[in-house]
């Protein structure tokens, strides 16, 4: 400190002065530059500038890391230490100039100092021992800078140590020997050098490969940094390598190992290819490589560089390491390449009339120039026939024409093909109709779209027209086989409508339709969508941002968040899913359609941890969430919803979700509520498939479950939902204690079918939620479950509930009374806050049938409050083992009713039972409960397969029928949900009356 503050006050002296004329001497402020290169160990100089010029005594600078002061840097170079590494150094020097005025100038900051990273390298044309490897920094202009670092090879490997550099370096090896692929000889190998991101260091690789991608990055106005951004890439594609990184993945060692047909595998077989063209051709590695980089300019290999590589492919399997070859990943680059030959073909258009002028029309995907043609009439050759176009005269009448064309294709196939014959020459033209090929293109804003000319045997040589469509209407002045893409065009399906007269005058129409819909943008990788999400010109209300690429294109995505009203959906037959780390924030009016989600984990510190911690965060009105498929989370997050909601009016629809882990706390959807009107409610959860194994361990945690209403049992529990959960599928859903766990009010359960679950859906905190019409098609399980309810004004009417096998005590039965929740401070609220009559729980209409506990009144907390029930029209219907519509003993020599709570706790003295009909062995396990109590009408209680019941539906489902006739649910008013009704990608929807 004391050092720093006297090199201020001498600068301060300088800019100072010593008093002077009246007058100031005119003056132009001068500047401080700084050259060298930033990475430790380097120098840099600083130099001034002034056009009045510099006392050079007068000078003094200081050095600045970060603007603090760096201790005794006083001259005018200072060299880079690891100290300066992350930060970036300045200079400010003060000087007099030789006007007599003192100036003191700021440079501008050197670049941030690298740090130092781990760098190797791989020497491969075989694995090459003694090779002198350097890596060189390549500069902003793309132009090889200073030595790095230096080491010599052994058996192909090579260590830097570590690098102080951040950002695209040259690795560059020459000498040393190789046992050659091809022959088995030792050879030395020739300059072969690579292009790599060395930003967090790496083992890389140095090969006849990334030797050609350097050559063609030399030619490049962008320089060797070309290399990584364009060449790299295009050498790998073009022999057969394009999803490789010819810089990181290590090749098989051929001469040891047997290849895969993978990766390492392929990229050894290239090699050794190269090494066997280098054989045959009796030439130099080095010429080989240089002949391949040089014909590669253009963008492609030539027809004399495929054959080579045709020639070689036949020889390799005889090669030193034809034995350790994988034949499967040998064909495989030799199709990716273009090694193999798609044979050519010709059709004849025209029409085969007297007259007409028929055209051989030639289709190779090897390409082709030069043709050479020979028409037939019935097989004899038609002298002078011998161009592409052959006019039909009344000398061929009767007869069939063909053509047989011969030529060299582009990868140096020779073909010979013979076109199908056509149809007797006749007098009078017959029509053919044409055809059009597929749009092609990308789907995306400012891209061209565009459809082949027709094709049509009767020729087309007049004008052909085009008319583009957007969701089938014209776009105006679209006309050409090209159309370029437009934001009106987002979301919406592109045609093209075309027509012509050929030529033998018949009027043709035909079209076209695209096979996705038009992006704003579509992106192919985490990198590619932060981008898109943070330009100004996508992120805009109506942008649709496509994801494309495959199942780990979309690694630790990190936090997102869409703009207002953006959608986030895929391409068409996208591979694309969102693994890992994942924090998606949903705002206003955006929506998610389509995406797939897996093995995810939260991001700690993000809007998701913050709101229930969550992978989706759903905070924005009126945003959408459809046809989305959760598969998994991380096996290893601790707690985790895989979607929070507050927002207000937010829709959940057509989405599978699956994988939770049932072991540890969390749901898949969990909906907030507060007090606020028009916030945090008012949400619709409708037409969604869950589904669940469990987890392997089998445990599981009562604080997991598929859905969760609200999210307390304090004061916020009083606060209203509003949320409709409606015809969704719970399927082999496996929970502890709850499928659907409700802590707040006015919510409605209507129309979902819950198939093979354990738990129930548990109405513990809140007031006046609604449970009707659903279906509860028991897991035979003792964990299985339907309703539990705290007294708290609920409405549960017309709900089918079969085949339960659980005996808790606690929370499972078919209706379970569970006043244990009463003591939550939400619902002290309540209590404290509603009249009797607002407080009293319908049940009506509902069937059980064959449940081990049709009705569970469980005692636990009952002396908080009397419960008010008004309990009508619903039907128990035990049946005898022998009996039983599900063939076993769940409701043989069972009560109706398990009674714990008698003789603790009472009614409510205004609670009713009217109109029940219940058939089991017993009504009551302690013989407590007696209709005759409640001063009801027209109960029954009768014996086991007692209940009068209609014949079981598809779906295993029944009635009541004569005498129980009317009672319970109306099963002709219920939908059987199944997976192909719901999820992603369905239309099923419910017809209302």
């Amino acid at each position: 400190m004391y050092k720093q503050t006297l090199l201020s006050l001498a600068v301060t002296a300088i800019l100072a002065g010593c008093g002077g004329s009246d007058k100031a001497p005119s003056n132009q402020n001068g500047m401080v530059s700084v050259t060298g290169t930033p990475s430790v160990g380097a120098t840099l100089t600083a130099t001034v500038e002034d056009q009045d010029g510099v006392v050079e005594s007068s000078i003094i600078y200081a050095w600045y890391a970060d603007g603090r002061v760096i201790t005794g840097a006083t001259g005018q170079t200072y060299v880079i230490t690891t100290d300066d590494i992350g930060k970036e150094i300045t200079v400010i020097v003060g000087y007099q100039g030789k006007n007599g005025v003192r100036e003191s100038q700021t440079s501008a900051p050197v670049a941030e100092i690298p740090a130092s990273v781990s760098v190797a390298a791989t020497f491969i044309h075989g694995l090459v021992t003694g090779g002198s490897c350097s890596v060189y920094v390549i500069t902003e202009t793309g132009a090889k800078g200073n030595e790095l670092a230096s080491a010599t090879t052994a058996n192909g490997a090579v260590s830097f140590g570590n690098v102080e550099h951040d950002g695209y370096g040259l690795i560059e090896c020459t000498g040393g020997t190789y046992l050659d692929e091809a022959t088995g000889t030792t050879l030395t190998a020739p300059l072969t050098r690579a292009v790599v991101d060395m930003s967090e260091g790496g083992d890389f690789v140095v090969s006849p490969l990334t030797e050609m991608a350097v050559q063609l990055a030399e030619a490049d106005a962008a320089g060797l940094r070309s290399a990584v951004t364009t060449y790299n890439a295009l050498v790998a594609t073009k022999f057969g390598l394009s999803t490789i990184d010819i810089t990181t993945v290590q090749p098989t060692n051929l001469q040891t190992t047997a290849a895969a047909n993978d990766a390492a595998g392929k990229y050894a077989t290239v090699i050794a290819l190269i090494s066997q063209v280098d054989d045959n051709e009796a030439g130099s590695a080095a010429d080989i490589i240089n002949d391949f980089a040089a014909d590669l300019r253009d963008g492609s290999l030539s027809s004399t560089s495929i054959q080579l590589l045709v020639t070689a492919e036949a020889d390799l399997p005889t090669s030193s390491v034809g034995t350790n070859l994988n034949l499967t990943a040998l064909d495989a680059i030799s199709v990716a390449a273009g090694m193999t030959n798609t044979p050519g073909s010709v059709a004849i258009q025209g029409s085969a009339s007297v007259g007409s002028t028929l055209t051989a029309a030639v289709t190779d995907a090897n390409g082709f120039d030069s043709v050479s043609y020979q028409w037939s009439a019935n097989g004899v050759p038609v002298n002078g026939a011998t161009t592409s176009t052959l006019t039909v005269d009344s000398s061929v009448l009767g007869d069939t024409i063909t053509v047989m064309v011969t030529y060299t294709d582009n990868s140096g196939f020779s073909e010979q093909a013979t076109s199908a014959p056509t149809g007797a020459v006749t007098t009078v033209a017959t029509n053919t109709p044409g055809s059009l090929g597929a749009i092609s293109g990308l789907y995306e804003v400012d891209s061209a779209l565009s459809v082949a000319a027709p094709t049509d045997a009767n020729g087309i040589s007049g004008s052909i027209n085009y008319q583009w469509k957007a969701n089938g209407e014209d776009i105006a002045n679209a006309n050409a086989s090209t159309y370029t893409l437009s934001a009106a065009d987002v979301g919406k399906t592109l045609s093209v409508a075309v027509t012509y007269t050929d030529n033998d005058g018949f009027d043709e129409s035909l079209s076209a339709t695209a096979t996705d819909i038009v992006f704003s943008a579509i992106v192919n990788n985490t990198a590619e969508l932060t981008t898109a999400l943070a330009d100004s010109t996508i992120a805009v209300s109506g942008a649709i941002v496509g994801l494309s690429g495959g199942a780990a294109s979309y690694v630790n995505v990190g936090e997102i968040k869409p703009a207002n009203g953006v959608t986030l959906t895929r391409t068409a037959g996208s591979g694309a899913v969102l693994t890992g780390q994942l924090c998606l924030e949903v705002g206003n009016d955006v929506v998610i359609d389509g995406l797939a989600f897996d093995a995810l984990d939260y991001v700690t510190g993000s809007e998701c941890e913050g709101n229930g911690v969550s992978f989706v965060f759903i905070s924005g009105i009126n945003a959408i969430m459809r046809n989305n498929s959760f598969l998994g989370e991380a096996v290893a997050v601790n707690k985790a919803n895989y979607v929070t909601v507050k927002g207000y009016q937010v829709l959940i629809e057509r989405n599978y979700f699956t994988g939770k882990n049932r072991s540890l706390e969390g749901a898949y959807v969990s909906t907030f509520a507060n007090s606020i009107e028009l916030d945090q409610e008012s949400h619709t959860i409708q037409y969604n498939h869950f589904s669940d194994a469990g987890n392997a361990d089998g445990s599981l945690n009562s604080s997991a479950m598929a859905l969760q209403i609200g999210r307390t049992t304090g004061s916020g529990a009083q606060d209203p939902g509003y949320t409709k959960v409606q015809y969704n599928l719970f399927e082999d859903t496996r929970t502890n204690q709850r499928v659907i766990r409700v802590q707040s009010g006015e919510n409605i359960f209507h129309g979902n079918t819950f198939d093979n679950t354990d738990g129930v859906l548990g109405l513990e905190d809140g007031f006046h939620n609604t449970v009707t019409d659903n279906i509860f098609a028991g897991a035979n399980a003792s964990g299985d479950g339907a309703i539990a309810f705290a007294p708290l004004g609920h409405v549960i009417t017309g709900n089918y509930i079969n085949n339960l096998a659980t005996t808790s005590s606690d929370k499972k039965a078919g209706l379970v009374l569970y006043s244990a929740a009463l003591t939550g401070s939400g619902n002290a609220a309540i209590i404290a806050a509603k009249t009797a009559e607002e407080m009293k729980v319908t049940v009506a209409n509902n069937t059980i049938i064959n449940a081990k506990q049709a009705i569970l009144l469980a005692a636990s907390g009952c002396s908080v409050l009397p419960a008010f029930l008004e309990f009508s029209n619903n039907l128990i219907a035990n049946q005898s083992t022998a009996e039983s519509i599900n063939g076993n003993s769940n409701g043989a020599g069972r009560s109706a009713i398990r009674d714990s709570y008698f003789p603790t706790c009472s009614f409510n003295a205004s609670t009713t039972f009217n109109a029940n009909h219940f058939y089991s062995e017993s009504l009551s396990n302690t013989g407590h409960f007696a209709f005759a109590d409640f001063g009801g009408t027209g109960n029954i209680a009768g014996a086991e397969d007692g209940a009068t019941l209609t014949a079981p539906n598809a779906n295993n489902m029944v009635e009541g029928s004569g005498a129980d006739a009317n009672i319970g649910a109306d099963i002709d008013g219920l939908t059987f949900i199944t997976s192909d009704m719901v999820g992603p990608g369905s239309t099923w929807t419910v017809t209302l009356p």
